[in-house]
């Protein structure tokens, strides 16, 4: 039976126009607008050449050292130009003479750039690490010091480990090998493009809660006849959803296609683990859409708005309609980015295609599998412990 059902329901979902439509048609439509649209920025990969900063330094910090120490061991990586104050930085980078700046008044740091682009992760991968180990060793002489003052350790102790700590925190390997990019990174305007896919893997969620909608017996005629059958819920869930799953990723994966071999714009690492990536978003799509049909079972409208409004939401949060949201959000509120299923894809591809494959290409992978499992498992008790009465 669970075959029949599956059989059926690919049939159905395959004939339908209007999921085509929508999930295939309308995605390929947008990525052709953004290639009309960016044209040839986003083709050409940017290799990183040297960084040009300008540095106001208003006071010293350790921050300056660090950057000196860059600029001395690594020429190839960092150029610094010192400027007199705030005004001739400005003309500087406005000029486009340098690719940001860096605002030094002892421990406070800020830095300012024009566009995003490599040279600017760059800056503020640099500052970013700074400020984590800062505040790694400042905890650590906070401690020692307690040590010291309770006398379990001498002077000659401590001043010999804020040596070894000082010595560590200005060497410049300490903040930049963790920022490792690859030879040849991709665009960050592909940014648009990833949260394009994320999208279009949502729109799973339309399909099947239009699924668990036609399989409740207040929905259709066709779930009546469902309900009364000797076959579990359980059954007709997993079979219709694998129905949806497949053709959810086989328009998922034509436009991975359509963007790397048509538009020829590349997501720059292998792509099997791009698929591997879409495929969990689209199971998350297809569980999403199962749960919020379990939760307004026979609502067909109801369930069409619901999902809607989730793919639309989380795809704008990804960055699909404001580039800068997701670096917003993760500022602000970066447990969304964590469990927002379009930025979860967009971090694995854009963290595979910058950085190559590594851990949080995995985490963002292996957490889209377990929301798909949560979603399933919560959609399975929803629509088990709901009973018909029948006249």
């Amino acid at each position: 039976m669970f075959w029949h059902i599956f059989k059926s329901k690919l049939k159905e979902i395959s004939r339908n126009k209007s999921s085509i439509g929508w999930n295939l048609v309308f995605p390929i439509m947008l990525a052709t607008a953004f290639y009309i649209g960016f044209g040839n920025t986003i083709k050409g990969t940017e290799s990183i050449s040297t960084v040009s900063v300008a540095v106001v330094e208003e006071s010293e910090g350790y921050f300056t050292d660090m950057l000196e120490n860059i600029s001395e061991e690594k020429e190839d990586l960092l150029n610094i130009t010192y400027a007199e104050n705030y005004d001739q930085a400005g003309n500087l980078l406005q000029n486009g003479k340098v690719d940001g700046i860096y605002i030094i008044n002892g421990e406070d740091i800020r830095l300012e750039v024009t566009e995003s682009d490599i040279h600017s992760t760059v800056l503020s991968s640099i500052l970013k690490s700074y400020i984590n180990y800062r505040g790694i060793i400042e905890d650590i002489i906070e401690e020692e010091t307690h040590l010291l003052m309770a006398g379990e350790i001498s002077r000659e102790e401590f001043d010999e480990k804020i040596d070894s700590l000082t010595a560590y925190f200005e060497d410049d390997t300490a903040v930049i090998e963790p920022y490792a990019f690859k030879e040849n990174p991709i665009s960050p305007y592909m940014s648009y493009f990833f949260a394009l896919v994320a999208m279009a893997c949502l729109y799973g969620s339309w399909l099947s809660s239009d699924i668990i909608s036609g399989i409740a017996p207040t929905g259709s005629e066709q779930g009546k006849r469902l309900g009364v059958s000797p076959v579990s819920k359980f059954t007709i869930i997993l079979a219709s959803s694998l129905a949806g799953l497949i053709v959810q990723g086989i328009c998922n994966l034509l436009l991975v296609f359509f963007i790397e071999y048509v538009l020829g714009f590349t997501f720059g690492t292998n792509l099997l683990y791009i698929l591997l990536a879409v495929l969990g978003a689209s199971l998350t799509g297809i569980t999403s859409g199962v749960l919020i049909g379990a939760i307004f079972a026979g609502k067909e409208s109801i369930t069409t708005g619901v999902a809607l409004a989730y793919s639309m939401t989380c795809s704008f949060l990804s960055g699909l309609m404001v580039g800068n949201m997701k670096a917003v959000i993760e500022q602000n509120a970066s447990i969304i980015n964590r469990i927002n299923p379009a930025a979860l894809l967009t971090e694995a591809l854009y963290s595979a295609g910058t950085y190559g494959i590594g851990k949080d290409y995995y985490v963002s992978v292996l957490i889209l599998f377990v929301e798909s499992l949560v979603f399933m498992i919560i959609a399975g008790i929803l629509l088990r412990r709901r009973d018909y009465d029948y006249v």
